[in-house]
């Protein structure tokens, strides 16, 4: 489905994550298109999560932030 490093990330990591982390994986699989270009409060924001949980997600896929997630994604 997708060639994306970050995606095959997710799927890997999908058994360990917690219910708001699989909240913001499957938000980010369906809008694919448009969630890499928001922001991280946008996106928590988005999902019903805290900023921090988009952050500490970012890190938890072993990126060195939201931004670097971000830059992955696009």
């Amino acid at each position: 489905m997708f060639e994306s490093e970050v995606y095959q990330r997710i799927a890997q990591m999908r058994e360990k994550m917690s219910k708001s982390q699989l909240k913001i994986a499957n938000y980010l699989i369906e809008n694919f298109e448009t969630a890499p270009f928001l922001t991280a409060s946008k996106l928590a924001k988005n999902v019903n999560v805290g900023e921090a949980t988009v952050i500490r997600f970012a890190s938890f896929l072993n990126y060195k932030g939201y931004p670097d997630l971000q830059r992955h994604l696009q």
